[in-house]
């Protein structure tokens, strides 16, 4: 799912949301806002229009200037032009380019803005259920990702990507391989530092399904949280850039694998994390040395 907003010439603003689904569609809605402060309220959405091309479940969508990214179980990344939408009409949203360099499904995306001196460079990360993470940069010229490395030391599917001012943290499942049900030992969430083919391997005792760094605005400590397929919330904190660490909590709370863990803003109580489980629950938490529902 990613959420687009789109400036007519006459100067109104549309939002559109994009929707990937097991039906192997890209859906466009346009919604509805009521607008209270910067918060908006989504009333409804209407169907726009429906993106074919993938050939088999669409299981991530990520957001550039100018496109959008979707990543598939077919295998393939596409990128769509986004940048006709206002003066063309919804319907001359079209795919530039086709990109077949996994192989396997491609389960994650997630994309960011570098500063490189005078300018500034997008970056898109894109992930595998064989554990290996490509390296993208958008090339603004000719409106195509241009591929720039290979990050492999995951053995299972990744499971969340989340790109930090120094480096991209990951997640991955362990897996059953083989004929004599070999469990991989994976499991576990990677620091990997931009420039460096170092990486920062945290090991947990099931499958790692998301991570978040706390920003600055909950703690000015570097502390890491991971949320997993037992149920718990791990708490780490590295003094060092993450070459050491330590669990400092593991937090009861979820009935079911935690599958998302962000932060949000509540009203009157600042910036506060907020958990999603397979239990069918979300839970917000404040930061205090721990974490306090």
């Amino acid at each position: 799912m990613a959420l687009h907003k789109v400036r007519f010439p006459d100067g109104s603003p549309r939002h559109l949301l994009f929707t990937g689904s097991w039906d192997k569609t890209i859906k466009i809605w346009e919604l509805e806002a009521s607008c209270r402060l910067a918060i908006a309220d989504y009333k409804s959405g209407v169907l726009l229009n429906t993106l074919v091309g993938h050939t088999d479940f669409v299981k991530s969508l990520t957001l550039l200037p100018r496109h959008l990214v979707s990543t598939s179980s077919d295998r393939t990344i596409r990128l769509w032009d986004l940048g006709t939408i206002a003066q063309l009409g919804i319907n001359s949203v079209q795919t530039v380019q086709t990109i077949k360099l996994h192989t396997r499904p491609v389960d994650r995306s997630v994309s960011a803005t570098r500063e490189t001196g005078k300018s500034s460079e997008c970056i898109l990360w894109t992930a595998d259920s064989m554990g290996v993470i490509h390296v993208w940069t958008l090339d603004p010229a000719l409106g195509t990702l241009v591929h720039v490395e290979t990050i492999k030391g995951h053995e299972t599917s990744v499971t969340d990507l989340l790109p930090v001012e120094d480096g991209l943290w990951s997640g991955t499942l362990h897996s059953v391989l083989g004929s004599q049900n070999t469990v991989s030992m994976d499991k576990t969430a990677q620091y990997h530092p931009f420039g460096s083919t170092k990486r920062v391997s945290i090991p947990h005792d099931s499958s790692v399904h998301s991570v978040l760094l706390l920003p600055a605005q909950i703690t000015t400590r570097s502390i890491l949280l991971t949320g997993s397929d037992d149920e718990d919330i791990r708490v780490w904190e590295s003094e060092d850039d993450w070459q050491t660490y330590t669990m400092i909590s593991r937090v009861v709370g979820h009935c079911g694998p935690v599958t998302s863990i962000k932060c949000g803003v509540s009203n009157g109580e600042g910036v506060r994390v907020i958990t999603g489980s397979l239990d069918g629950t979300l839970r917000s938490w404040t930061f205090s040395g721990k974490l306090y529902l």
